[in-house]
């Protein structure tokens, strides 16, 4: 259960704390201009997306730009909330020996590039664990579960000793909020970067993420770190 940076598939938590807040609607417009941003020495691009587009087309189509600027409406403390009560930075609970806390620094030990970056997916890192437990969120409607790895445990008989019942954590996002996001996903998976994700049969709600691999001596030119979470 190896931490990495996870790149784009953090941008749904960024906007489900931006509406559970109130700083931004999904219909809320942001201008990407011609796909290029430089801000504090940094250049923060895009590939798909250029002019004005909503906040729900810069998830659908995972705007750098657009969610960096929405997330302007954080302040440090709300936006590392956001993360923290998302179960990122911290153990899951999982019945293994082991398990990684990945890594969430505190907003006085962010840099003026912080926020923005921590939108996107980087300056932190989050287990494969920690991803599923923040999407269930999502799929429970705003509640974060705990992990479990045993539904029940059976004696030589085969009658029931213990069975372990769902538990929650606690309530991340309001129930509407979680259904704003993941009906954002379902977009993202029939119209924008998670297409190769959609079925016939039935509605997948999902994220594509390609985060620079970071060798220890900076971003390695041409290698990622691939991933999609969805439900």
């Amino acid at each position: 259960n190896t931490p990495y940076e996870p790149g784009s598939t953090i941008k749904p938590f960024t906007v489900a704390g931006l509406l559970q807040h109130g700083l931004v609607s999904l219909d809320d417009s942001v201008d990407v201009g011609n796909g290029v941003w430089e801000i504090d020495g940094r250049r923060i691009t895009d590939t798909h997306t250029q002019g004005r587009i909503s906040v729900a087309d810069a998830l659908r189509e995972s705007s750098n730009i657009g969610i960096g600027k929405a997330a302007e409406a954080f302040t440090p403390g709300l936006q590392y909330e956001t993360l923290r009560d998302f179960g990122f930075g911290g153990l899951t609970g999982i019945e293994l020996p082991g398990e990684a806390a990945g890594m969430l620094r505190r907003p006085d030990r962010w840099t003026a590039m912080s926020g923005e970056s921590l939108a996107i997916g980087y300056e932190l890192s989050a287990t494969p664990l920690q991803l599923a437990m923040a999407y269930g969120a999502l799929a429970n409607g705003g509640l974060l579960m705990q992990p479990r790895l045993i539904k029940e445990t059976r004696d030589p008989d085969g009658r029931v000793a213990e069975r372990f019942e769902p538990r929650i954590v606690r309530r991340v996002i309001a129930a509407h909020v979680a259904e704003q996001v993941s009906d954002a996903l379902v977009d993202v998976v029939e119209e924008g970067t998670g297409s190769s994700a959609r079925m016939a049969s039935f509605q997948v709600a999902g994220k594509t993420g390609t985060a620079w691999l970071d060798s220890g001596d900076g971003y390695e030119q041409g290698a990622y770190y691939s991933s999609f979470a969805g439900f």
